[in-house]
C-alpha cells in the first residue's frame, strides 16, 4: 500500500492519465485496500474522487457522475473549468440513448465527427494542469458490471478522461475482466488491459488465520456464554496436532473477507431460532456448508435417509446408541463400497449445481467428518461441548435443518420436549394437545421419527406415542365419535416391527417383554392401545407378527378384556368392546391355495362375562340385546348377542328367569321374549315401540 502511494506521489503525469490495477479475486479484500489506501491521500496536494460504478443503472451516469464529482472539485481552484467541463458533459452525452447499452463514443471517435470537442477537452486540461495538483480517482467494483459497461468505463479510462495529473486506482478482478473484454474483442485481451494500466498491483491472498481472526471479530457480542465456550474450543483445537474431534470447516468454505461476512451473517439469522439448543461445534461448521451451498444442504436434509445410515456404538455387545453417519453405496454382492452415496449423487448433478471437483471433495469430505462412522464402540467421555446435543444423534438432526416454525408447533420445542424424561414429556405431549389444531402437527412430528439414540429413547418415544393417542379428543363430534386422539396404526406397526429397534435388546424375548407391558391395559374402558393391538389381528400386520404370534397377540387380548372385567362394577360400553376384540384369527387354505380367514371370541372369555352379567348386571346386557328393525320403523327385536354369549336364547332366559339379583327391566323383557317367540304376529312384525314403558330402547347404549 505504501509502495502505491509512493509511486503516485513520485510520478509525473504531464501529460495524460496514469492508470493503476489493483488485483485480486472476488471478495479478497479490494474494497478495504482501497479505502486504506485513500488515507494515504489525505492532504491538500492531492483530489481524491471515490466513484462507485456499481450504483450507476448505465454508462452515461458514470460518466455524468465523475465529471460533475470532477466539477465541483475543481472548480473552487479555477473560475472556467466548472462551465467548460459542463460543456464537455453535455457534448459527451448528447445522442447517447438506452439503446445499444447507453455506449458513449470514445475521444477518437469524436474528434473526427466532432472536431469542437478536442478544444474542449484540451481547455479543460490545460485548466487541470495550472491547478497543479493531483486527481485520485478511485474505481471499485468494475468487476459487478457486464462486459459491455467493463468496455466502455475502461475506454473511459484510456480516452474520454485521460487528463493530466490524473491517476485512476481501478480494483478488479483480472480473470473476470479479461473474459469480458474476450467476449467484444477477442484479439489479444490481455495486451488490450496492459494497454490500459500502466502498472498492476496484484494483492496477496488473504491468510486463513487473518479469515479466522475476522470471524471471531465478528461473533464478539453475539454468541452466549456457552457458545463462546465451544467456539474457543474449536479455536484451541486448531492448534492440535491430529486432532479429529474438533473440526473447522472455515478453510474449506471461506476464501475471503466478503465470505466471512456472508457467513456470519447467516449465521447470526439461524443462531437465533436455536441458541442453547445445539452442540456450538456441529451448528457452525454445518452453517459454513449452509451459506455456501444451500440448495445441496436442503435436499441432503431433505433426502436424509438416502444420504445417511444409522450406525451402532456397543457396550459389551449391545447396542449403547445410534447415530447417523454417511451411506456408502452397496455392491452387487450387498458389500459396502468406499464410494458414499452423497458422493455419487454430487457427482450426477454437478451441472445442476454447477460443481467442480473440488467443490464436490469439499462437501462431501465436510459431511463426512461432521457425520463420521463410529468405531463401533461407545466412547464414554463427550469429545466436544454439548455433545449430548450432537447432530448426529437422531433425535437432535432435525433441529439444526428446521429453523424457526413449521406449522404451528416449533420444531425446536417439540427437540426440545423430545429430550425429557417420559413423564415430563408426556405431560408437555398432553398439554399440546389440548389445543385441536395441533393434533395433526403432533401426530407428524411422532411419525417423522424413524431413527433413535439408544433403547431409551426408543421406548420413550413409543410409550408416549401410545399415551397421546389415547388422551380424550377435544372434540369427540369432528373425530368420527371415537373418544380418543388415536394414531396411524400402520405406521406405528412399521415401527414397532423394524428390524433396526430389536438391535436394542439381548434377545426377541426381552424385546417381546417390553411390547407386553406396552400392550396390556388396566382398565375398564377400552382404550385406542386395546384397538391397536386388535388391528394387529384384523389389519394382519405382518411386521409385528415377526415378534409376536397371533396366538400371543390374542393372549394379550384376553388378558385385556380380564383386567377390564376386574375393574369394572357394571356392564358399560368400553367393557363390551373388550369382550368382542377378544378374539383369535383362524385361516384355513382352500383347494385354490387361497385362505380363508375368520375370527371368533375366545371360548376362555366367555364363561367370564356371563358370570359377570348374571352377578352384576343384568339390565345393560338386557339393553344391548334388543335392537330396532330399521330407522324408519319402530318395531323391536332380539339381535344375535344373546346368542354369542350364550349359545342360545333359552339358556339366557331360563338363567334369567331363576335370577334373584334385583333388575329394573327383567319383567318387561321377559314379556317381549314371550311375544317374539310365542305370538306368530310379533314374530313377523316385532314389538312395538309403545310396548316398552321401562327399558329405554330409543337412547344409544352409551354408557
Amino acid at each position: 500500500m505504501e509502495e502505491i502511494a509512493i509511486k503516485i506521489k513520485n510520478t509525473s503525469s504531464k501529460e495524460s492519465s496514469f492508470p493503476i490495477g489493483i488485483v485480486a479475486a472476488w471478495g479478497n479484500g479490494k474494497t478495504t485496500f482501497l479505502n486504506t489506501l485513500k488515507l494515504e491521500f489525505a492532504n491538500p496536494d492531492f483530489i481524491v474522487i471515490d466513484l462507485n460504478v456499481w450504483k450507476c443503472s448505465n454508462t452515461s451516469q458514470i460518466i455524468e457522475i465523475l465529471f460533475n464529482v470532477l466539477k465541483e472539485k475543481l472548480k473552487r481552484y479555477s473560475l472556467n473549468i466548472g462551465s467548460e467541463i459542463q460543456n464537455y458533459i453535455d457534448t459527451l452525452l448528447k445522442g447517447t440513448t438506452n439503446e445499444n447499452f447507453n455506449r458513449v463514443k470514445n475521444l477518437t471517435e469524436m474528434f473526427f465527427s466532432n472536431p469542437s470537442i478536442e478544444k474542449q477537452y484540451d481547455s479543460i486540461n490545460k485548466e487541470i494542469k495550472k491547478i497543479n495538483k493531483k486527481i485520485i480517482i478511485l474505481i471499485d467494483d468494475i468487476d459487478r458490471l457486464d462486459k459491455h459497461e467493463i468496455y466502455e468505463v475502461l475506454r473511459l479510462i484510456r480516452n474520454t478522461a485521460n487528463f493530466s495529473n490524473t491517476f485512476f486506482i481501478v480494483a478488479y478482478d483480472r480473470n473476470y475482466i479479461l473474459n469480458a473484454i474476450e467476449d467484444i474483442n477477442s484479439y489479444q485481451s490481455h495486451v488490450f488491459l496492459e494497454k490500459i494500466f500502466q502498472v498492476e498491483f496484484i494483492l496477496p491472498p488473504i491468510k486463513d488465520k487473518v479469515l479466522q481472526d475476522a470471524i471471531t471479530n465478528e461473533f464478539d457480542g453475539f454468541l452466549s456464554s456457552e457458545s463462546k465456550k465451544a467456539y474457543q474450543e474449536i479455536l484451541d483445537a486448531d492448534l492440535l496436532p491430529f486432532n479429529q474431534t474438533k473440526i473447522n470447516l472455515g478453510s474449506q468454505f471461506v476464501f475471503n473477507l466478503r465470505d466471512v461476512i456472508r457467513f456470519v451473517n447467516s449465521l447470526k439469522l439461524s443462531y437465533e431460532f436455536v441458541k442453547e439448543e445445539i452442540c456450538f461445534h456441529d451448528f457452525y461448521n454445518l452453517e459454513f456448508i449452509r451459506f455456501k451451498h444451500p440448495e445441496i444442504f436442503a435436499q441432503v436434509y431433505k433426502n436424509s435417509a438416502t444420504f445417511f445410515t444409522t450406525e451402532a456404538t456397543r457396550n459389551n455387545n449391545i447396542i449403547d446408541a445410534y447415530s447417523y453417519s454417511l451411506s456408502l453405496i452397496k455392491d452387487e454382492n450387498l458389500i459396502d463400497t468406499r464410494i458414499f452415496r452423497l458422493e455419487e449423487y454430487l457427482k450426477n448433478h454437478r451441472t445442476v449445481y454447477k460443481l467442480s471437483n473440488a467443490d464436490i471433495l469439499s462437501i462431501v469430505s465436510a459431511y463426512n467428518a461432521l457425520f463420521p462412522r463410529p468405531n463401533g464402540i461407545s466412547q464414554g467421555a463427550n469429545k466436544v461441548m454439548n455433545s449430548h446435543l450432537s447432530v448426529t444423534r437422531p433425535s437432535m438432526y432435525d433441529r439444526y435443518f428446521i429453523l424457526g416454525i413449521e406449522g404451528k408447533l416449533s420444531e425446536i420445542h417439540f427437540s426440545k420436549i423430545r429430550q425429557l424424561p417420559f413423564s415430563e414429556f408426556s405431560s408437555e405431549i398432553a398439554e399440546l394437545a389440548k389445543n385441536e389444531d395441533l393434533l395433526i402437527e403432533i401426530s407428524e412430528r411422532f411419525q417423522e421419527i424413524k431413527d433413535f439414540d439408544n433403547k431409551d429413547d426408543f421406548e420413550k418415544i413409543i410409550k408416549t406415542i401410545f399415551y397421546f393417542a389415547n388422551l380424550p379428543h377435544p372434540d369427540k363430534i369432528k373425530n368420527y365419535g371415537f373418544d380418543s386422539i388415536r394414531y396411524e396404526g400402520q405406521k406405528l406397526a412399521e415401527l414397532l416391527g423394524g428390524k433396526k429397534v430389536l438391535k436394542f435388546y439381548n434377545s426377541t424375548d426381552d424385546y417381546k417383554n417390553f411390547l407386553n407391558k406396552l400392550f396390556i391395559t388396566n382398565n375398564n374402558h377400552y382404550t385406542y392401545t386395546n384397538e391397536f393391538v386388535s388391528s394387529l389381528l384384523h389389519e394382519n400386520y405382518y411386521y409385528i407378527q415377526t415378534i409376536m404370534v397371533q396366538e400371543e397377540i390374542s393372549e394379550i387380548l384376553l388378558t385385556n378384556f380380564i383386567n377390564a372385567l376386574n375393574k369394572s362394577d357394571k356392564l358399560s360400553i368400553g367393557l363390551w368392546h373388550h369382550y368382542l376384540r377378544c378374539e383369535e384369527r383362524r385361516e384355513v387354505q382352500n383347494v385354490d391355495y387361497t385362505y380363508t380367514v375368520s375370527y371368533t371370541i375366545i371360548e376362555a372369555a366367555k364363561p367370564l362375562l356371563r358370570k359377570f352379567i348374571l352377578e352384576k348386571d343384568i339390565d345393560n346386557f338386557i339393553r344391548i340385546t334388543i335392537r330396532q328393525d330399521s330407522p324408519f320403523n319402530e318395531t323391536y327385536f332380539l339381535n344375535s348377542n344373546i346368542q354369542n354369549l350364550f349359545n342360545r336364547d333359552e339358556i339366557f332366559i331360563w338363567l334369567l328367569r331363576r335370577s334373584h339379583k334385583p333388575s329394573k327391566y327383567k319383567e318387561e323383557f321377559l314379556c317381549s321374549y314371550d311375544l317374539l317367540t310365542t305370538n306368530n304376529e310379533h314374530k313377523q312384525a316385532g314389538v312395538p315401540l309403545s310396548f316398552f314403558k321401562v327399558i329405554p330402547v330409543k337412547e344409544p347404549f352409551t354408557e
